[in-house]
């Protein structure tokens, strides 16, 4: 009888274990996020669950959609594969993506800089008397996002290491969508807000 018991619960460890290797590795994956380059949407230490399912790379499962304007995204960093980021995608491939004195067109049309914060107060000119790196801040492209990939900025616009500075994103190095938020810190204060992630604007 306990020997019975015994192999039931193994069994059912076993299986337990199972399910959740099959969930963190196709399904859902949580996430730390490690910077404050999406403030407001996402506070540095916030612990986010990531759908892998949602959009599948290449050669694995297939997508339930692709991923749209909107999207808030996990992916590996081009050129550092260790290095995991969360951005915004603002542009699919086909895209013509510029900014203006920190307005984001795409494809021409001004953009609503969808949930985007401007925490410094200038707005450097595309002068090659500015610093590259503040001229392509604020003012850059247009750039056409090849097929294949995306380009990403953060909401936290003005403090954000994104697509200005280092390219677009392959489709094969996207991770998965973010989708939830289930733990936040805020200041010296912890809290439990499941808070929905808002996905595509348009």
């Amino acid at each position: 009888m306990i020997g019975r018991t015994l192999s039931e619960i193994f069994r059912v460890v076993v299986a337990t274990a199972i399910a959740a290797l099959f969930v963190q590795t196709w399904l859902l994956k949580a996430f730390v996020v490690p910077s404050d380059s999406m403030e407001p949407t996402l506070l540095p230490g916030d612990l986010l669950l990531v759908n892998r399912f949602i959009h599948r790379s290449p050669g694995g499962l297939a997508m339930q959609r692709q991923i749209q304007r909107g999207d808030v995204i996990l992916f590996r960093l081009p050129g550092d594969a260790e290095k995991i980021l969360v951005k915004r995608c603002v542009g699919v491939g086909g895209d013509t993506i510029e900014l203006r004195d920190k307005d984001l067109l795409v494809n021409g049309e001004p953009m609503l800089n969808f949930q985007a914060v401007f925490r410094d107060p200038n707005t450097y000119p595309s002068s090659r008397f500015v610093e590259q790196r503040l001229r392509d801040r604020d003012n850059f492209g247009p750039l056409t996002v090849p097929e294949g990939a995306l380009f990403v900025l953060g909401d936290n616009r003005d403090l954000s290491y994104d697509s200005r500075f280092w390219g677009t994103v392959p489709l094969d190095s996207v991770l998965g969508s973010a989708r939830l938020i289930y733990w936040s810190r805020d200041g010296d204060s912890q809290s439990v807000r499941w808070k929905r992630i808002g996905q595509s604007v348009r």
